[in-house]
């Protein structure tokens, strides 16, 4: 499992505080997973798991969700 990838996109003039996170983790029956969260800074966040037949097909979601992200004007966080 890949470490948990932070994204925040942060832009006062357009009051525009989001996160989103992105976490590999294991189903209850064991299936490879991705728990992706979202929403505004400082509020609750959204949450939706999604799960994978294999690694490589979560690998290549997880790598789309980012540079969706990334393209949206995100940027990564420690």
């Amino acid at each position: 499992m890949s470490e948990p990838l932070y994204l925040r996109s942060v832009v006062p003039t357009r009051n525009r505080f989001r996160a989103f996170t992105i976490v590999e983790s294991r189903s209850l029956w064991g299936e490879p997973a991705l728990l992706v969260s979202w929403g505004r800074l400082g509020s609750r966040q959204r949450h939706r798991v999604e799960t994978f037949p294999d690694a490589c097909a979560l690998e290549r979601r997880r790598v789309t969700l980012l540079k969706t992200r990334l393209r949206h004007g995100y940027e990564r966080v420690a």
